[in-house]
């Protein structure tokens, strides 16, 4: 079986490096795998068994040529892994809304119309938030994501608005808990891998290594929250209407409950550290191929 794994590109080359660990024990399970840059116009995608979709950490810069480059797998019938389905829902933070009004805990979350004038002093008055996020719903990497307080939301009302204009935004209430630490809890074929806990960097709001964070495989992780996470992505599942190949729950923990942060589904770092790792990703994905 070919399989395409579909990544960005970095000087017209197709980025390998955080799946590269997946090939030999694809081989092994009678699958080749091949690295294709996703929004290659020259692509064939029809040449292919299965597309994983990974890292693909450009697609939220061109939101609508991923969309049209979804219908056109759909329309060539290549089988997706995620699903396109899962993807699109995936895409727009608003999922998460969604996830709340089935009982998944989340943050405190002000979602602005697209064209509401909205006054950032108010919001933050309104809720009795002290401090507060704004991010766009379509987004990844922290790209556009920046913080405010009742002190300077004034002061910032014309950025807000500016970013407005050009993007779908939310307003979460900042969670201090970001500065002990954020879990992402990885599963695969819906069953629980392993779990990373990143850091930001100093007096920094963002756990992404590329913005000074740190990341750390833990060895053992508590079983309440492995539950939690699980239930989470069930959730998802039921609303989805299928289990996704690869799952990152990423959650902070307020007194023991896991409040949900994102859920990844679409070009989220997996941490294939180990071959075992490596090994339960491409078991999945021979799974979902077959």
């Amino acid at each position: 079986m070919q399989l395409a794994i579909a990544t960005f590109a970095i000087n017209g080359a197709p980025f390998k490096e955080t799946d590269f660990s997946l090939i030999a024990p694809l081989k092994l399970l009678g699958i080749e795998a091949e690295f294709v840059v996703w929004d290659d116009a020259a692509a064939d995608w029809s040449a292919y068994d299965a597309v994983l979709v990974r890292s693909i950490w450009n697609y939220h810069e061109k939101p609508t040529q991923f969309i049209k480059w979804l219908e056109l797998l759909e329309s060539a019938s290549v089988p997706m892994l995620n699903p396109t389905a899962m993807l699109r829902w995936n895409m727009n933070k608003r999922y998460l809304r969604e996830l709340a009004a089935h009982g998944v805990p989340i943050l405190p979350t002000y979602w602005p119309l697209e064209n509401e004038s909205t006054s950032l002093v108010a919001i933050l008055q309104k809720y009795g938030w002290q401090d507060a996020v704004i991010k766009p719903i379509i987004s990844a990497s922290g790209t556009d994501t920046w913080s405010t307080s009742i002190s300077r939301a004034a002061a910032d009302q014309e950025r807000f608005d500016a970013l407005h204009q050009r993007k779908a935004l939310m307003i979460q209430q900042f969670a201090p808990q970001i500065i002990t630490g954020e879990y992402s809890l990885v599963f695969f074929g819906g069953r629980y891998s392993h779990t990373i806990l990143k850091k930001p960097g100093k007096n920094a709001l963002f756990v992404q290594e590329e913005h000074g964070g740190s990341s750390t495989l833990l060895s053992t992780v508590p079983d309440a929250f492995i539950e939690q996470a699980a239930n989470i992505l069930y959730i998802a599942s039921n609303i989805i209407g299928t289990i996704p190949t690869y799952a990152r729950v990423d959650v902070i923990e307020d007194a023991g409950t896991l409040i949900l942060m994102e859920l990844e589904l679409i070009e989220p770092e997996l941490y294939l550290l180990t071959d075992e790792i490596s090994q339960r990703f491409a078991n999945a994905i021979a799974a979902d191929m077959t």
